[in-house]
């Protein structure tokens, strides 16, 4: 790999000449100076190979799920849709009781029923059962 070479300009100042009343000129300027850097590290890409041995990245659901504590692994999108080609959604079951329309595209799969449920509404709605 060949070294970059990076310019960089000075400007001089001319605060020893107090003598001088003519502040009409510019202050002058160093000519640019050279100087070489040596790469620290090589950034490579990953290859077609590295997601051969460990697999395509996790969807972005995943992630998001695994910065939750274990009990809200349950809940998942709803990944069904329904005739228009738009994801279905369901009400959320802890709302509705509370009589406050609420759709959601979330459900907790442990659940039998898999009810619909919002995700500020997913603990309170275990803890009462």
């Amino acid at each position: 790999m060949t070294p970059m070479t990076i310019l960089s300009m000075n400007h001089l100042d001319d605060d020893d000449d107090d003598d001088d009343d003519d502040h009409s000129q510019p202050p002058t300027l160093q000519l640019p100076t050279h100087r070489r850097v040596s790469p620290v590290c090589e950034i490579e890409s990953p290859s077609h190979q590295d997601f051969e041995e460990t697999g395509p990245p996790s969807s972005s659901s995943d992630q998001l799920l695994s910065f939750y504590p274990c009990e809200r692994k349950t809940v998942r999108w709803i990944t069904e849709k329904n005739s228009n080609g738009r994801i279905k959604q369901k009400h959320c079951r802890q709302c509705y009781k509370q009589k406050k329309r609420s759709d959601t595209t979330w459900h907790c799969v442990a659940c039998n029923d898999k009810p619909g449920l919002c995700v500020e509404c997913f603990d309170l709605y275990h803890e009462e059962l």
